[in-house]
Formats: C-alpha cells, sequence, structure tokens
C-alpha cells in the first residue's frame, strides 16, 4: 500500500507530484538515530523540526504520539508542512507555503 502511495498519488501539497517525485529532487536530512517519536524532547536540537503530516477526517493532525493539534476540518485529506521551531517553542503549520494555523509548543 505504502509503495503504491508513494508512487502514484499526486498530492497539490507537493506541488501535483507524488511523494517520490517529491523527494527524489529534496535534500531530506534524517532525525538523530537515537531520536524517538513518541516523544518531543528537543533539549539536543536546535533550530526547526519539521513534519509532513496528513489531517484526518477530522481536521486534525498528530505530531507525536501524545500531541494532536486540530487544523480545521477544511483541510482534511491535505499534506501540511508542521514546523517546531525549538528556540520560540512554537509549532507553525503551513499548507503550500502559506502559515494556516501556529500553537504554543514546549
Amino acid at each position: 500500500m505504502e509503495v503504491s502511495i508513494n508512487t502514484t498519488h499526486r498530492l497539490p501539497a507537493l506541488d501535483g507530484k507524488t511523494p517520490e517525485e517529491f523527494a527524489s529532487n529534496t535534500k531530506i536530512r534524517f532525525m538523530p538515530t537515537n531520536y524517538t517519536w513518541r516523544k518531543h524532547d528537543f533539549r539536543l536540537l536546535k533550530g526547526c523540526v519539521s513534519y509532513i503530516r496528513l489531517v484526518r477526517k477530522s481536521g486534525r493532525i498528530t505530531i507525536t504520539a501524545n500531541d494532536k493539534f486540530m487544523i480545521g476540518k477544511r483541510y482534511k485529506w491535505q499534506y501540511v508542512l508542521a514546523q517546531v521551531d525549538v528556540q520560540t517553542k512554537k509549532l507553525n503549520v503551513y499548507l503550500k507555503n502559506k502559515l494556516i494555523k501556529s500553537f504554543a509548543y514546549s
């Protein structure tokens, strides 16, 4: 299923490209090997941590297992960029490079 989605589904949030096409032209930086996504422990990180998340039918996204945010039902089934600024402790959510929501995130 994952292979099918990554190679055949063209997404508006990726300018009509499939996830595979988008990733092939993007420099992807990976988290440290000891990073656990179930906790948002940013003590060792500086800058921003970015997540690409699908907005569920309910209008929510999940950043980590315990962090769920209401983005809005009008964005359902779209991918958004959720970016945590570690220094300011803010979560900014973007759709097509436009800021649509901002949350405190500590």
